[in-house]
């Protein structure tokens, strides 16, 4: 009983667990060999929060475990010659908002869990590296744009009784049927730890697969266009980019953490 007891004590006092939550600025970053027109990623900010557990392997290292809630995403802006001159606000091509383009911009918004497993090294009392592997799944998505996009799409849609905002939920299904939910990556950060049990860390993830999926799913549009008219037959077949154009586009998240936590 003794022998039990102070075995409990000592994996005890080996063992903790505490809270952390900070900014986070994401993006998906988006990329397709060979193509001259292309939407470059932007960063958003967001925040995550979540818990942390540590076990102390020897006198320098740890195994540290979390599991945290991510809110986060990209932006995405028209860049280059990419839509030049589709896209206006009125008649007078000398009107310096004629081309409203660089003022547009979309934003996908993810909703993650992220199961970090790290190597937390102590080359100092209180100064710590930390490194090793994620596995995540996206468990929410939405999409939005400012009001340079939805006024666009309004005047352009103007007599076909859609709005910009059923677009929006078609731009919703879209992604959510196109990237994938399940992630694998690595995260490599410090962190500082102050007596009192309050740390303050910094870390950036990236991931190692590429999110999209091989082959496009078009039933968010096939079901935009049927509802919009029960005759039309709308039957899109899945879009396999690479073997019909010799391009793969890859998606693939990347973000810079910084934030607190509390041991306990």
């Amino acid at each position: 009983m003794l022998a039990f007891a102070a075995t409990t004590a000592s994996l005890s006092a080996q063992h903790s667990w505490g809270v952390k939550a900070g900014a986070e600025v994401s993006t998906l970053k988006i990329s397709a060999e060979g193509l001259s027109a292309k939407a470059n990623p932007g960063n958003k900010a967001g925040f995550y929060v979540g818990g942390v557990s540590n076990l102390v392997l020897n006198k320098n290292f740890d195994l540290q475990t979390e599991l945290m809630y991510s809110y986060g995403g990209t932006r995405l802006a028209a860049s280059g010659d990419f839509l030049t001159g589709l896209v206006n606000t009125g008649n007078d091509p000398s009107d310096p908002d004629y081309t409203v383009l660089d003022k547009m911009s979309v934003a996908i918004n993810t909703h993650t869990l992220r199961l970090p497993i790290l190597i937390h090294f102590h080359p100092s009392q209180k100064l710590s590296i930390l490194a090793g592997p994620y596995v995540s799944v996206r468990v929410g998505t939405g999409v939005c744009y400012n009001n340079h996009v939805k006024d666009a799409l309004n005047a352009s849609l103007a007599e076909t009784g859609i709005s910009a905002d059923d677009l929006k939920d078609v731009a919703k299904d879209l992604v959510n049927d196109n990237l994938k939910k399940f992630d694998v990556g690595a995260s490599l950060g410090v962190e500082y730890a102050f007596d009192c049990g309050l740390f303050i860390d910094a870390r950036y993830n990236f991931s190692f697969l590429n999110s999209l999926k091989k082959k496009l799913d078009p039933t968010a549009i096939n079901d935009f266009a049927n509802r919009l008219d029960p005759d039309a037959g709308a039957n899109l077949p899945e879009y396999d980019v690479k073997a019909e154009t010799g391009v793969q586009p890859t998606v693939r998240y990347s973000a810079l953490q910084v934030g607190v936590g509390f041991r306990f």
